[in-house]
């Protein structure tokens, strides 16, 4: 309180040392992966075994879905966008084999597969067994299935680039012959992290919004909302770089669940809120009172010291169990979150709030404009128009 300059400088650095790594935050949902598992736990080794002994994109192949528009999928024309199509993706450098309708025969050309699937049913059984799981056959063969290898894992940032190649290749493509569609784990993969990456400012701006206009009321001031936003955000920075140098650049899985930075954020906040709210409602009562503003910060700080630091060290506690868990997602939210928490009740509630607010001095209550308040908190209106 003294020199509250020289405290704010070094908080400030410190904050933006450990916020630094963020930058690098590379979030992306693990599909078709065991590595969320502990290394020894049996599905992780099934799966291991399964992926290694007939590869993984031969286990969780990318599959191109075309539905024909006009007749079925056997037609000429239709063989023939099928064929272009399976071309076009075998030409793709990650792709290891594409299986489709108009390439299980190495030695055979389009016209063929055209002449076989003229007499389809006369074809031999062991055939049609294989062709019926590219195709509906049981309904009037309307749909088929391209099945691409890639020779990455499906979890990979090759896989999920290959997903949205074939995708660009088919909508600029597209003919009137087929509906299409991409799917398997790497598609998913991509859809979720797109969907997550869509969603994420709305969420961002909600919180911020519905935060700003809650401590606005709570805290009849417009600079103590903004402060406690830009000390929350550099909070959840920090302890996002701390997530990225432990486990996207440690020795983990090389990425953060991209449910992660939406989880921590939200609770992040909220708990952050809590202290913020019950550390300014005491400064706020005492300067109420008539207390000038600086001792209403020291014995408002002090008060409730031991309730926030004492919460604090429980929340850390639990939070760090959690980051001994041996399942990713939630190690990383626990190490997330106790991280945040630590910063928040030590550089954040011990000294950057109380040296903020002793640098406004006055301008901690400024208020452009008035609104009705509850029959309870009058006197205290009327005692600040009489002070002013």
């Amino acid at each position: 309180m003294k020199r509250p300059v020289i405290f704010l400088i070094p908080g400030f650095i410190l904050l933006s040392f450990m916020a630094y790594p963020s930058y690098k935050l590379n979030m992306q949902v693990p599909v078709a992966s065991a590595s969320i598992l502990p290394k020894h736990d049996s599905a992780r080794k099934g799966f291991e075994v399964l992926a290694g002994g007939f590869g993984q994109g031969n286990v969780f192949p990318i599959q191109v879905v075309l539905k024909a528009k006009h007749g079925t999928v056997l037609s000429d024309d239709n063989l023939k966008a099928i064929d272009q199509i399976t071309n076009d993706i075998q030409n793709f450098n990650n792709v290891d084999k594409v299986v489709s309708l108009t390439n299980w025969n190495m030695e055979w050309k389009l016209s063929n597969y055209q002449q076989a699937y003229k007499a389809y049913d006369k074809l031999p059984d062991f055939v049609k067994d294989q062709l019926n799981k590219l195709t509906n056959h049981d309904r009037g063969h309307t749909t088929t299935i391209l099945l691409v290898s890639p020779k990455t894992d499906a979890d990979s940032k090759a896989s999920r680039e290959l997903v949205r190649k074939i995708r660009s290749l088919l909508k600029e493509n597209s003919t009137e012959n087929f509906e299409t569609y991409v799917g398997g784990q790497s598609a998913i993969g991509v859809d979720f992290d797109q969907r997550i990456f869509n969603n994420l400012p709305m969420i961002i701006v909600t919180v911020f919004v519905i935060s700003f206009v809650v401590l606005i009321v709570s805290f009849r001031s417009i600079l103590l909302p903004v402060k406690a936003l830009v000390l929350n955000s550099l909070v959840t920075l920090a302890s996002m770089g701390m997530l990225v140098a432990v486990f996207q650049q440690g020795n983990f899985r090389g990425a953060i669940n991209s449910i992660t930075p939406v989880v921590l954020f939200a609770v992040l906040f909220g708990l952050s809120m809590d202290y913020e709210v019950l550390i300014i409602n005491r400064i706020r009562e005492l300067k109420d009172e008539g207390i000038p503003t600086i001792e209403s910060i020291v014995k408002g700080i002090s008060e409730t010291a031991g309730l926030v630091n004492g919460a604090a060290a429980i929340m850390i506690a639990v939070f760090g169990a959690f980051a001994m868990v041996k399942v990713e997602v939630v190690k990383e939210l626990g190490f997330g979150l106790a991280v945040a928490i630590l910063l928040d009740a030590t550089v954040i509630r011990s000294v950057l709030v109380p040296a903020i607010m002793r640098v406004l001095g006055e301008a901690n209550w400024w208020l452009p404009f008035r609104f009705a308040v509850p029959i309870n908190n009058r006197k205290n209106v009327e005692t600040e128009e009489g002070l002013s």
